[in-house]
């Protein structure tokens, strides 16, 4: 039967996969081919590969490693999240002045409807996505980032009494090795390999068993499996401290692991599974300052939502409009500005006395045969005396003594009071936009301090005072003007706040470790930002001579200041919700004059007239 074997050397592999044949093994027989030479075994092993097929990088004849990883993978389609941006739904709001006609045309000038685009809904800043999630899934890479750097003070001494790296430095290579029994169970271990020349690689063999490895946050009885180790030693405690991925089969859970050893290479003793900070995790790497502090770096991924109050719309002016929709131009003035003189009752008096208010229409009766005639206007109708009627024997009655010779006062010389009971006066209510409430303009003209009244002032038509009445200006103490002409302001955000953007991007999270690297300390810095496809893990670090705190944290770490990585609201302080901002259109809220000056809502909760 065909069958292969290698032989190591001082854990390395010399002889790999020399095929033989046979069924078994029953000695074995070490020469020494070299005349002169001497040579010592110290241990000899014969059996089956205990490493589940595990193999330390060999060096091609080009310079680049042959080594067989597991599938390496990043954050799935799934947790990167939306990666598409969209726009909201435009919307259009019709009022008096899109209805003209000349704004009603099939060809659509003057007004495009829906032109341009709407407001940003969601945003994706992820710059990397593949089919797979933030990259393409693929064979895993040797990386120089997984390496631990042993100076020649320390030693591979792991009880044995034989010392390794002394000269020169010795570098370990750590990394997860899947060993597939059952295609439906993940077994393997993290595996370790070391060097001092990058060209010969020792394997240290197994650190951490997969069977070691616990689920202590959901409790989970599935099959874990580790992903992406990193080592540091921590001269506090002289122990060796891994921290890697662990998941489960179908990659739901996301957890740190984080394990210790006396030696560099192993075994490692597993301590605890986390999720760092509160958060899931499928990129990270460790790295150590010159002063001895210690850093978990990792990814996410956050939505960021832009938070303002909602817009309200601003009323649009227009004139007030008569029952047929046609412009009342004094109706549309006196509700705009207020005027003594529409708001006069006995403006025409002296008419009304001369009933010039009234058409021209002057009988001269006979005073014997009771007969009348109507006298038209005009001195061609005078009797040579310039009298209408022929005195003695007739008398006049004049019911109307209006011009007819001219417009505005053939029917009666017309008074410019506008009456607020007149049911043609309040045809017309303002509801240019939704958040418009609009009461009669009869309701209107009563909110005012200067108090109810009758629209004669209690003063009859004939009363002989009128000459000697005061006209008072209740533009100031009171609602009849109404609808001011305003411009027409844009919308204002006064409204409930609201979502107005959202958006994502992936986030690198800094957590300090505390002092015996176990835990997350709770103190964290953030920041906006990816690599190019790459892993954290790739990114070897670089020895700023000594100095520590690379970062510049020292004094914001000597607060103790719990951060986190949670992304909060951005709100913007130019705006914020108006008090009452729904009722800023409404001129009543439930009866008619419930705002009015007088009111209680008025008085006691500033809920006043609106104009509009």
């Amino acid at each position: 039967k065909d069958r292969t074997h290698d032989v190591y050397v001082d854990d390395i592999r010399l002889v790999k996969m020399s095929s033989f044949r046979g069924e078994s093994i029953r000695a074995i027989s070490l020469h020494n081919y070299y005349d002169g030479g001497r040579v010592w075994f110290d241990e000899i092993y014969i059996g089956e590969d205990s490493t589940m097929g595990f193999h330390c990088p060999v060096v091609l004849p080009n310079g680049t490693f042959r080594m067989d990883r597991p599938l390496e993978r990043g954050w799935n389609r799934i947790e990167v999240g939306e990666y598409t941006s969209s726009l909201r739904l435009m919307r259009r709001h019709e009022s008096h002045v899109s209805t003209r006609t000349m704004y009603q045309r099939e060809d659509n000038k003057f007004v495009v409807p829906f032109d341009g685009q709407g407001e940003n809904d969601f945003t994706s800043d992820v710059k990397f996505l593949s089919g797979d999630g933030d990259r393409i899934h693929e064979k895993g890479k040797f990386l120089a980032g997984s390496l631990l750097r042993l100076p020649r003070s320390q030693s591979l001494n792991n009880g044995s009494g034989v010392d390794f790296g002394m000269h020169p430095d010795t570098f370990i290579w750590y990394g997860e090795h899947d060993h597939f029994v059952d295609p439906r169970q993940v077994t393997g271990a993290v595996m370790a390999c070391s060097t001092q020349d990058f060209v010969t690689w020792t394997n240290e063999g197994v650190m951490l068993h997969y069977a070691n490895l616990t689920d202590m946050v959901n409790g989970g009885t599935s099959h874990l499996h580790v992903e992406k180790p990193k080592v540091l030693y921590n001269n506090l405690t002289q122990k060796y401290v891994m921290w890697m991925i662990i998941d489960n089969g179908i990659r739901e859970l996301g957890l740190a692991g984080v394990a210790v050893s006396d030696y560099p290479n192993g075994p490692f003793a597993f301590v605890r599974s986390l999720y760092p900070d509160g958060n899931q995790t499928r990129d990270q790497t460790l790295f150590q300052d010159d002063d001895g502090v210690a850093y978990l770096f990792r990814t996410y991924y956050d939505t960021v939502e832009n938070v303002l109050p909602t817009a309200v719309m601003q009323p649009t002016w227009e004139s007030v409009k008569n029952s047929d929709g046609t412009t009342n131009f004094p109706l549309s003035f006196h509700r705009a500005e207020y005027h003594p003189g529409y708001d006069d009752y006995h403006d025409i008096y002296l008419q009304r006395w001369r009933t010039e208010d009234k058409p021209w229409k002057i009988i001269c009766i006979n005073r014997l045969t009771r007969q009348e005639r109507e006298v038209s206007y005009g001195k061609e109708n005078l009797n040579f005396d310039g009298e209408v009627c022929q005195d003695p024997f007739e008398y006049k009655k004049v019911l109307g003594q209006g011009n007819p010779t001219y417009e505005n006062s053939k029917d009666g010389i017309p008074s410019r009071f506008l009456d607020p009971n007149d049911p043609a006066n309040n045809v017309w209510i303002p509801n240019s936009v939704l958040g418009v409430k609009g009461q009669p303009w009869a309701s209107n003209y009563v909110e005012g301090t200067c108090g109810k009244r009758k629209t004669n002032n209690d003063m009859q038509p004939f009363d002989p005072d009128l000459p000697h009445r005061e006209l008072p200006d209740r533009g100031d103490c009171s609602n009849i003007s109404d609808n001011p002409i305003h411009p027409t302001l844009p919308d204002k955000r006064i409204g409930p706040e609201t979502i107005v953007e959202r958006r994502r991007a992936k986030y690198v999270a800094v957590s300090r470790l505390t002092d015996d690297y176990l835990d997350t300390s709770g103190t964290v810095k953030t920041f906006e930002g990816e690599l190019d496809g790459l892993d954290l893990l790739s990114i070897v670090r670089q020895y700023s001579g000594g100095e520590g705190d690379s970062f510049g944290w020292t004094d914001e770490l000597a607060k103790e200041e719990l951060g986190t990585t949670f992304q909060p609201q951005f709100h913007d302080n130019q705006f914020a919700q108006a008090l009452n901002w729904d009722l800023e259109h409404h001129q009543y809220t439930e009866l008619f004059n419930d705002r009015s000056f007088y009111s209680p809502a008025c008085v006691y909760d500033g809920q006043c007239p609106k104009r509009q």
